[in-house]
């Protein structure tokens, strides 16, 4: 999750623009006593740069403000389009260099390519305290500065080291190859900011990978099984939706604290997310075999009112939505004062997996709900219409009882 920064952070922070600011200051000064039209451009650059970088730091302030907490995902996008802007100011310079090789070449001087190359060194210290802080804090805008940074200290070496070359060898060839250097390197570093700040934007994923990562996290800690899991970048941090299908007959605590563990193992292993959703779907079943009990009367069949009562019971078999198999047979039981709970039995040892009716007793309940059995109230006492009902899944389960069973009067409970 997001963490704030402390006063030392902000301190490196603030250092590493005066580093920018002393650049700015050693190339400006640099053309006034040189006259080298250059180092005009590139103080002029180093300007930008300044400004891109104050932009930067009041990002990470609203980032990391109460604000952000109340609307963390719209304003944790700001990072993300401060990021795609210091990505095209880099374009820009690669533009301009660009531009520079039909412009009328500047005075080579030596001592214009002693100021430059001083210049370097503060800007590549901005660039590393900028990289080292955006770890720290895992932002992508102070990432794309300090990537900016480093890209304008190459860029300021290869005008340096072709102003010295052009002095020596006193050609025109060597200062335009060593800008051509930092044009390759400046189009490089411009690319990657713009992908990954583009991605960020239009909500694109960033890391393939890292979905494949929490896919192992969520099976190392749970059977259940993943319908899809969507991952949202917002600047420094990940905001993830996960579908899960657990088993139905889960109470509404229990799929809680499973949904627990797999938050707690996802944070401990991903920090940079913030904010994980998880729902929860049961799972789809595409296999039924359906037993209704039935009374028979003038050669037609009708569902009986109850389980413990029926002389004739159907077999439905459904599998993917087809219905595959119906058979009525005669009940034959032993056990004249149980029968329901008989019944419930010999449906557990024949793999059963719901039974349709519309009352039922309470040990006979127990029984099918011990061994995972859905218990669903029939709406009509027409026998086909009951099947096209199910498969149609146009009936509601029971979820207690419908009556006391016959044992308490029998035992006197």
């Amino acid at each position: 999750m997001q963490r704030s920064p402390s006063q030392r952070i902000y301190s490196i922070i603030y250092v590493s623009l005066l580093a920018s600011v002393a650049t700015f200051l050693i190339r400006f000064f640099g053309y006034i006593l040189l006259g080298n039209s250059a180092l005009l451009v590139e103080s002029l650059h180093m300007g930008v740069d300044i400004i891109a970088s104050v932009a930067v730091v009041i990002v990470i302030y609203l980032v990391h403000s109460n604000l952000a907490k109340r609307y963390p995902y719209g304003l944790y996008k700001i990072e993300d389009l401060a990021s795609l802007f210091i990505g095209i100011i880099v374009l820009g310079v690669a533009v301009e260099i660009t531009g520079s090789i039909f412009r009328q070449p500047p005075v080579f001087l030596l001592y214009s390519s002693i100021v430059e190359l001083i210049s370097v060194l503060p800007l590549a210290a901005a660039g590393y305290m900028k990289f080292a802080v955006s770890k720290n804090l895992n932002s992508p805008s102070l990432r794309s500065d300090a990537f900016h940074s480093f890209g304008d200290a190459i860029e300021g070496f290869a005008v340096a080291f072709g102003l010295y070359l052009a002095v020596v060898l006193n050609s025109i060839i060597a200062y335009y190859l060593a800008l051509l250097i930092a044009l390759i390197a400046l189009i490089i570093i411009s690319l990657d900011l713009l992908r990954n700040s583009i991605y960020g934007v239009l909500d694109l994923p960033k890391n393939v990978q890292l979905n494949n990562k929490l896919e192992d996290i969520i099976k190392r800690v749970s059977d259940t099984k993943i319908v899809s899991i969507k991952l949202r970048w917002a600047g420094p941090v990940i905001f993830s939706e996960i579908v899960l299908q657990m088993n139905p007959r889960l109470s509404i605590e229990e799929a809680h604290v499973i949904s627990d563990k797999i938050e707690s193992a996802l944070r401990h292993s991903i920090p940079e997310l913030e904010n994980i959703t998880i729902h929860i779907e049961p799972t789809k079943r595409e296999y039924f075999k359906v037993f209704i009990p039935l009374k028979a009367r003038r050669g037609k069949y009708y569902v009986n009112e109850n389980m413990s009562t029926a002389k004739y019971a159907a077999t439905v078999v459904i599998d993917k939505n087809n219905i595959k198999r119906v058979s009525i047979s005669k009940l034959s039981l032993k056990n004249k004062e149980f029968r329901g709970v008989e019944i419930a039995e010999r449906l557990a040892e024949d793999g059963f997996t719901d039974v349709i009716t519309f009352n039922i007793g309470e040990m006979t309940f127990g029984v099918l709900l011990r061994h995972n059995i859905n218990i669903w109230k029939a709406k009509s006492k027409s026998f086909n219409r009951t099947v096209k009902d199910f498969a149609n899944f146009k009936l509601d389960q029971i979820k207690v009882p419908t009556f006391e069973a016959s044992w308490r009067r029998h035992y006197r409970v």
